[in-house]
């Protein structure tokens, strides 16, 4: 019994996570493609990931995600120290866009919303709703299966993404190669969200700093990028900075899960 409800609750969490990108594709883009600011553009149809993704956690009675582990958190913050580097890093490239941008005031503060509403949308459906379901369906005795629910959780977290390809302006190749990247990319978070005690309001926020940072020092606040030719920077590197990333990302995730730091956080069954 308790297997086919973990089943389900898997089912269930990919379900939300299918429908809610179903609605951000197609009527997201009814409601943006005859707006000509990329930022406005992005923020407004991110609305149409952000409500179903609410919806869906509020509809599966699994608003407990939203509750915070203050004890955990305040142990587990630094195993995104990677993501602190790496923000710092995109943040000093960052200064001139972000002293002096070349957009509007208010969409400078439009871009901040539209990165608050990614992470908030993407945390919910994959780390509050699949990595859960995950973890309930291979049970948090082990780290072993810890770890297999981080994976799953990554690799779906990763494939979705290829879904930017459906863009016209967005090469298949780029989109493969974020793909990739973010499988691991999505194991480190899935690490870090189960050293933080499921702390989702800390994953929203690393997760918004980061994709914003990025977005930043690639020129988005400058008006010399924009979301789609960002999204295509991903071919630049080549197949060597997918390597770089791969090991970068799966090298954080090994050391933060390592079982020194694991072990207490484990739900070991008591043998009466």
């Amino acid at each position: 019994m308790k297997l086919k409800e973990s089943v389900k609750d898997v089912l269930l969490a990919v379900a939300a996570m299918t429908i809610s990108l179903v609605i951000y594709r197609i009527v997201g883009k009814l409601f943006t493609e005859k707006i000509e600011s990329d930022i406005i553009s992005g923020f407004v149809g991110e609305l149409f990931l952000a409500g179903p993704a609410l919806l869906s956690a509020i509809l599966l009675k699994k608003t407990d995600i939203f509750k915070t582990d203050s004890s955990k958190l305040k142990s587990g913050w630094p195993s995104a120290g990677v993501f602190y580097v790496i923000i710092a890093f995109f943040g000093f490239l960052s200064l001139g866009s972000l002293l002096q941008p070349e957009v509007p005031f208010y969409e400078v503060l439009l871009f901040f919303g539209f990165m608050f509403l990614v992470g908030f949308a993407e945390e919910i459906l994959f780390r509050g709703l699949i990595q859960n379901a995950f973890h309930k369906y291979f049970k948090e005795d082990s780290l072993l299966h810890v770890c297999l629910a981080i994976l799953c959780t990554g690799l779906v977290f990763g494939l979705t993404h290829l879904t930017n390809a459906l863009r016209q302006d967005v090469s298949f190749s780029a989109a493969l190669i974020q793909s990739i990247v973010n499988i691991a990319n999505g194991m480190y978070l899935g690490a870090i969200y189960f050293r933080t005690g499921k702390n989702l309001w800390f994953l929203i926020a690393i997760h918004a700093l980061y994709d914003g940072a990025g977005m930043i020092a690639n020129g988005i606040l400058s008006n010399s990028a924009t979301t789609s030719s960002i999204l295509n920077n991903s071919d630049r590197g080549g197949w060597m900075t997918v390597a770089v990333w791969l090991t970068v990302y799966l090298a954080a995730f090994a050391f933060v899960m390592r079982p020194k730091k694991t072990d207490p956080l484990l739900k070991k069954e008591i043998e009466n």
